[in-house]
């Protein structure tokens, strides 16, 4: 199924991203907007990959890491059979690699 470099693909969250970690107004963010304009920079990516799946390098494994324009971030994720599953957006200092065994559990 996804044989092509473009090619429009479902998308499955992982737990960590759909339990809300993501939601605006979680985090505290000393410039007002910057957790919408962070969001629209993750949507933004995760679009990409979806038109793209094999688009971003590999970064470990079979997991594929597309970094989130303007902020230190990288959306990992891994293509599957039916789609993409995003394992983690993860920070590029803070706790590094903790997204690995997100990447075994597949």
């Amino acid at each position: 199924m996804l044989e092509g470099r473009r090619q429009a693909v479902d998308l499955g969250l992982g737990q960590a991203v759909t339990a809300g970690h993501l939601a605006p107004g979680r985090h505290r963010l000393p410039d007002l907007g910057l957790g919408e304009r962070f969001l629209r920079r993750v949507e933004d990516a995760t679009a990409f990959m979806q038109e793209y799946p094999r688009g971003a390098p590999i970064m470990q494994g079979a997991a594929r890491g597309k970094v989130v324009s303007r902020f230190p971030y990288t959306v990992l994720y891994s293509i599957e059979e039916r789609g993409i599953y995003v394992l983690a957006v993860a920070h590029h200092k803070r706790r590094p690699g903790y997204w690995r065994s997100r990447l075994a559990d597949r």
